[in-house]
């Protein structure tokens, strides 16, 4: 995914609890880089965060195409070993 697909998916618009788990290597200034990340992203707020040793858990407010977008950007941020995610229902 380059940097103009997050500007060309084809999603709606309508927002959704999400909630992302990273899996890290440990380093106290990840969290920050994350949560820093995020606030910079259009259309995602932030509603809950919980780190643990080697994870952490994000519960974010967003639509498709921003997590698409978010989730590009989370991927290349370094000791971010694995991401996943789904819809809170």
């Amino acid at each position: 995914m380059t940097h103009h697909d997050c500007h060309e998916v084809d999603g709606a618009r309508y927002q959704h609890a999400i909630t992302i788990i990273l899996t890290i290597t440990y380093d106290p200034n990840t969290l920050p880089h994350i949560i820093a990340l995020l606030n910079n992203r259009a259309n995602v707020t932030i509603h809950g965060v919980l780190q643990e040793a080697d994870r952490i858990t994000l519960n974010i407010w967003t639509d498709t195409q921003s997590l698409f977008c978010a989730l590009h950007h989370l991927e290349t941020l370094p000791g971010v070993e694995h991401i996943s995610f789904g819809r809170v229902l």
